[in-house]
């Protein structure tokens, strides 16, 4: 019957199964910031990859899917909480999501009665940092035991695999086809975040260097740049051109996502800076 349904938890993303609504856990791989939807004046769609340990780019599953992860679309209002992530490797608690495969992507979509949370994953605190404005589920301990579960696998997974091996569009897509617009991904290092003299739509300059401490400049909302801190390594997602050293990213799914110290890519994304500062001294 339905009902068994409504809330059905699941230990393991594998576990799911489309056109069924579930609850449990992911590890996130990538995120959109919330674009508005054009029937919808004050509604909003955020866009969330998610992972864990039985569903990932890397490993062997048996189950024909196009992607090796599940996006989960999370729709909001103007006047609620927003599902703002700030890094790769973050947690997120969706409950009573409902799922479907759709060409091939197993998909996931808040609903009535539907709640999510976000939590850090290089953290142990087990707090969310942002939740779903009707979120009144109540932690367990096996929330929290999943949660340092989730923390751990983390930890080794990204130490180990490149990001660039599973979920990223590198430049070479646009050099390589010129005449068709492609977006592209960026691993960047932010040098300073500053006020824009564009002080009427309060927007924030940040400067970067990539690993050949070649310069860039992109100017996103203040609200979306509070956590940004100077040293950070990050990941600039959907950029449509580098018009001289200024990034123009997609209007619907530009973002820039922090990447925590212990990924593989953020330490070679250092040993490479630090190489040419070495040569520099």
């Amino acid at each position: 019957p339905y009902t068994t349904l409504f809330r059905s938890e699941i230990n393991e993303l594998i576990e799911i199964n489309p056109a069924k609504r579930f609850s449990g856990f992911g590890v996130i791989l990538d995120a959109t910031r919330g674009q508005r939807i054009k029937s919808q004046a004050i509604e909003y769609c955020t866009q969330i990859k998610i992972i864990d340990k039985s569903l990932n780019p890397i490993v062997d599953i048996d189950k024909n899917y196009a992607k090796k992860y599940i996006t989960l679309f999370i729709y909001w209002n103007q006047d609620e909480f927003q599902p703002f992530v700030h890094k790769i490797g973050d947690i997120i608690r969706f409950y009573n999501f409902e799922f479907e495969l759709y060409n091939g992507y197993l998909q996931g979509k808040n609903r009535k009665n539907s709640t999510w949370k976000i939590y850090h994953g290089d953290s142990q605190i087990n707090e969310p940092y942002a939740h779903s404005s009707d979120s009144k589920e109540k932690a367990t301990q096996l929330h929290v035991s999943k949660l340092g579960e989730l923390r751990e696998w983390t930890r080794l997974f990204f130490d180990e695999h490149s990001l660039m091996d599973m979920d990223w569009y590198s430049m070479d897509r646009q050099l390589n086809n010129p005449s068709t617009l492609q977006s592209f991904d960026m691993l960047l290092r932010v040098e300073e975040v500053r006020a824009s003299e564009d002080a009427i739509n309060e927007s924030i300059l940040v400067v970067f260097v990539d690993d050949q401490f070649k310069r860039y400049r992109l100017k996103q909302h203040r609200l979306h740049m509070t956590f940004l801190r100077a040293g950070d390594i990050v990941k600039v997602r959907s950029i449509e051109r580098i018009e001289n050293d200024v990034l123009v990213g997609h209007s619907k799914y530009n973002a820039i996502l922090t990447i925590p110290p212990y990924f593989l890519d953020c330490k070679k994304f250092k040993e490479a800076i630090k190489i040419i500062e070495d040569q520099r001294s």
